[in-house]
């Protein structure tokens, strides 16, 4: 074969690259370099073709073969440098960056890849300073604004980012992307006004950008505006059938206007296409909890439980239902699973209190609301709660005590059942006067229950 047959054959292996036709390209560089194995070029495109297979190992073989024989070519160094990034071997990466940059310190393009890499590890000092390069040396370059404008969202540095995004903006008015991502940092900053505006200009340039509807949606939904919500996620999933999270954010806008038949449909919706995400089912048992479906709901949340056992939410969400429908042992046990998880939530150990006093199990209740207002001190529902078991457990004082506490905390707090418990406290205590006193604040709120307690503390 001669050279000119070579040639012909590397050409055909190159196109075959463009085409994607990887494992073609692959047999004809096979055939050259048993021939010429000093082929110019020829290891850059077996890098491309083991790339193109994502056999990355292999194509960073080729490209530090390349390299060696082209040590001044900053396109074999970006090469190689972006197959050790898809083999995670991050540092080596940045190496084969740095070895571009050191070949031409001018060029934009390792800054940009070496800034692209620190921005995923989280290294937003060392991106910002390499998309700035970047910048100093292609100032006409959106993406690198645009990412540095989402490096500093990501750091809330709000002002730089909408600054930079907005240069961004101006170098590529076509790119909704880029107010889109302007419209979030609106959106983190309470400016949901301004957000919404922005969101309908990127609608303008791109008229199908799901995305864009779905933000949209979220800001009104945030406002209050639910009609707007529910129109924007509809056109979201007019543009994008399979958006889940559309579904999903639609359902509890439906779910908040209390339509649960049509929230449950669009819960429904973004199960079958995101089967994964445990919330979705939990959302759905929320939907059957409501409706008092309550086999359906614990069979939904189970089914978030199976697939991820150690889902807090899900846990808690268990042991409400089971609640809601009188299960309290079942439930006690999913709060306690849920608290092995989240030793801190509050909720969970009130609701846990709520099931032990209504199994008569006081002392345990007494526990768990304890431990509740080391979480979570001067709530008055707890207090009282707290009151309650207090008194069924004959600690009469103690009982007292809560109940009084309520008040000092909520002055327009007047439980009828709350007043009759502790009137039957102070009765309890041997302490008729105050008794008597809680009798009259009855009297001005439940007669019933002041009749029913005048035979008690009057009894001899």
């Amino acid at each position: 074969m001669n050279k000119s047959e070579i040639e012909k054959l590397f050409l055909q292996a190159q196109e075959c690259n463009k085409k994607e036709l990887f494992s073609k390209s692959l047999e004809l560089l096979e055939k050259i370099i048993l021939i010429d194995p000093e082929f110019p070029d020829i290891y850059t495109e077996f890098g491309n073709a083991y790339f193109g297979l994502n056999r990355f190992e292999e194509a960073v073989e080729s490209y530090k073969l390349s390299c060696r024989i082209n040590p001044n070519s900053i396109e074999e160094y970006i090469r190689l440098g972006i197959a050790y990034h898809k083999l995670h071997d991050h540092e080596k990466a940045i190496e084969a960056y740095r070895a571009a940059i050191k070949c031409n310190s001018a060029a934009p393009a390792p800054y940009y890849n070496l800034a692209r890499l620190y921005d995923e590890l989280g290294r937003f000092t060392e991106a910002i300073d390499a998309y700035k390069q970047t910048i100093v040396l292609d100032p006409a370059m959106p993406d690198a604004h645009y990412y540095l404008g989402i490096v500093y969202r990501k750091q809330q540095k709000y002002g730089e980012a909408i600054k930079t995004l907005k240069k961004a903006f101006t170098l590529n008015p076509d790119d909704a992307i880029v107010q889109n991502a302007i419209a979030h940092i609106y959106m983190e900053q309470g400016n949901y006004q301004k957000a919404i505006e922005t969101l309908r200009e990127a609608i303008k340039i791109k008229p199908d950008y799901a995305s864009a509807y779905f933000n949209l949606g979220n800001a009104y939904n945030t406002v209050g505006n639910m009609q707007e919500a529910i129109l924007s996620y509809q056109s979201a999933i007019h543009y994008k059938p399979d958006y889940a999270d559309a579904y999903n954010n639609l359902g509890t806008v439906y779910d908040e206007c209390g339509k649960l038949k049509e929230a449950l449909a669009a819960y429904e919706k973004a199960v079958y296409y995101d089967p994964n995400n445990p919330q979705q089912y939990d959302n759905i048992g929320l939907i059957y909890g409501k409706q008092g479906k309550y086999k359906h709901a614990i069979k939904a949340h189970k089914h978030a439980l199976e697939i991820d056992p150690h889902c807090f939410l899900s846990r808690y969400n268990l042991g409400c239902t089971y609640s809601d429908c009188g299960m309290h042992k079942e439930a006690i046990s999913e709060y306690m699973i849920a608290l092995k998880i989240n030793p801190e939530d509050s909720d969970s150990w009130f609701n846990l209190g709520y099931s032990y006093y209504q199994l008569g199990e006081y002392e345990e209740a007494i526990m768990a609301y304890q431990h509740t207002l080391s979480l979570t001190p001067d709530e008055a529902e707890i207090y009282g709660n707290l009151g309650f078991c207090y008194f069924h457990s004959k600690r009469f004082d103690d009982a007292i005590t809560a109940f009084i506490r309520v008040a000092e905390i909520d002055a327009n707090y007047p439980d009828s059942e709350m007043v009759y418990t502790l009137a039957l406290s102070y009765h309890a205590a041997n302490n008729p006067t105050a008794a008597k006193e809680q009798y009259n604040i009855l009297l001005e709120i439940d007669k019933k229950r002041a009749r029913n307690l005048a035979s008690i503390i009057t009894r001899k």
